[in-house]
């Protein structure tokens, strides 16, 4: 706008310079004065006039960006993919043949979209706002979204944000969304950003909880009423099933770990030593309502609360040492 108000006076000028340079003659040269208050007079409303264009048309350029944006997010979120979604693609500066990532971003209550779209500006990024998943989608294909998840976080600090994977092409971007869409159903306050290369168990877990609720129901109330069991367990899946490592992890006896161990296949009938035991308490663990946390996180606010209180071994009050050590030297 300002260079199109320069050319204006760029040719005020020359158009006065013409005009002096004809007037020759006395009573010529007594009109120029006038015609220069003409010519000032002009300006104010040729520049509002060109102001007031350069807005009507850069609103009407936005409007018709947002529109390809949300339709662009609609049919991806619907899993469409047509010679419009490629057209829409390229229009909007994203390259087919390339890798998308999928953010889903669920702001708080108190919080309000502006900042995060003002944070995500630039580059090829899509941002829309998902009525239906109450969430607004972020769409990139720059690998590295570490520096867009913190400019997200500084915008909406009490957000949270399901992160997909990196996948190739228009399909892969579809894929990355429900990797997102799964994710973002985990965060919480205390894990506000979760990512599908590392929470895809439990994300898929949650997405069939209906179909494996009844699996996770034995062990349901017994991971209500002894959180210390589940939790032993997945330690000790997480160290190569092995008991010493357990209990160092937990700070607490070998045979506490082992009699833990026995304890939880008595509640429930499933055997912690085997794979599907494991998996089995894995879903006692995990819930749909954004409170899953993981087992190492838990593991450091469990030293974190013995630190606090003095003490290194937990001794709950329904856990008696073994008096016969059936652990294993390697584990």
């Amino acid at each position: 706008m300002e260079a199109v108000i320069g050319g204006y006076h760029v040719s005020d000028r020359e158009l006065w310079k013409l005009l002096d340079g004809v007037a020759e003659t006395a009573p010529q040269r007594t009109l120029l004065p006038a015609l220069a208050t003409i010519m000032w007079e002009t300006i104010g409303p040729v520049s509002a006039a060109i102001a007031d264009a350069h807005a009507a048309a850069t609103h009407s350029a936005q409007a018709r960006d947002l529109r390809l944006r949300y339709r662009f997010a609609d049919l991806l979120v619907a899993g469409i993919l047509t010679s419009e979604t490629n057209v829409l693609s390229d229009t909007l500066g994203f390259s087919c043949a390339d890798d998308f990532t999928a953010l889903l971003v669920r702001p708080a209550k108190t919080e309000t979209v502006t900042p995060l779209v003002d944070s995500v500006r630039g580059g090829a990024v899509l941002c829309a706002q998902l009525e239906l998943h109450d969430s607004v989608l972020i769409l990139s294909q720059d690998r590295n979204i570490s520096d867009l998840i913190n400019r997200i976080r500084v915008a909406l600090p009490s957000c949270v944000i399901g992160a997909g994977m990196h996948r190739n092409g228009l399909r892969g971007a579809v894929d990355s969304i429900e990797d997102a869409r799964l994710c973002v159903r985990l965060a919480s306050a205390a894990q506000p950003v979760q990512h599908f290369e590392s929470a895809w168990f439990a994300a898929t877990m949650v997405a069939a909880g209906d179909r494996l609720g009844g699996l996770a129901a034995p062990g349901a109330e017994a991971a209500r009423a002894h959180p210390h069991l589940p939790e032993t367990v997945i330690t000790y899946a997480n160290s190569g099933f092995s008991t010493a490592t357990t209990a160092e992890k937990l700070a607490i006896h070998p045979n506490t770990v082992a009699y833990r161990l026995d304890r939880w296949r008595d509640l429930t009938g499933w055997n912690p030593r085997t794979l599907d035991g494991v998996t089995r308490t894995l879903l006692t663990t995990i819930s749909p309502s954004g409170q899953h946390e993981s087992q190492s996180d838990h593991a450091d606010k469990v030293a974190r609360n013995r630190e606090s209180s003095g003490t290194t071994v937990d001794q709950p009050d329904d856990v008696r040492p073994r008096i016969d050590d059936r652990t294993d030297s390697g584990g």
